[in-house]
């Protein structure tokens, strides 16, 4: 194994630890979610409030999920340009996909926060949990691998 390959190696461990902290995320905001329902009585903003509130952090969630989706290939196509820091540049890449990928469970969070109940919050840290699944580091290193860059 060369020193690329060595390196290769080494940041797609870090990536993957990486990832598996981003995936629990979601996962410990529903253990919150649920924690903060035992016993509540009412939210913290009325109901009327709470229906406006909800389609709208959707379509936050949506903007969100897009953003990941188009920062990680506009970030990906940079790194491939620039060899020097393609590695770099491919870490960039998915720690701001899986970033923003996570703040839409935080938004299902916050639902609960102001009111909501679990079954308002769970949708939006489905997806969460769903996508970063999807964004994966594994597929990322294999298809920058067959894509043929170089990281050095």
């Amino acid at each position: 194994m060369n020193e690329s390959d060595q390196e290769r190696a080494r940041v797609t461990r870090v990536l993957r630890a990486l990832w598996i902290a981003f995936l629990g995320a979601p996962v410990i905001y529903l253990a919150v979610a649920f924690l903060m329902l035992r016993g509540r009585q009412e939210g913290f903003i009325a109901p009327p409030a709470l229906r406006i509130l909800k389609p709208v952090l959707a379509f936050a969630g949506v903007l969100l999920l897009a953003g990941a989706f188009f920062a990680r290939r506009a970030l990906l196509a940079r790194a491939s340009a620039d060899r020097t820091s393609a590695l770099l540049g491919l870490q960039v890449a998915l720690l701001v996909g899986w970033t923003m990928t996570e703040a839409v469970g935080v938004l299902g969070l916050l639902l609960v926060v102001l009111g909501g109940g679990l079954s308002v919050a769970l949708p939006f840290l489905l997806v969460s949990f769903g996508a970063l699944v999807w964004q994966g580091p594994d597929g990322a290193m294999l298809r920058w691998r067959e894509e043929g860059r170089s990281t050095h």
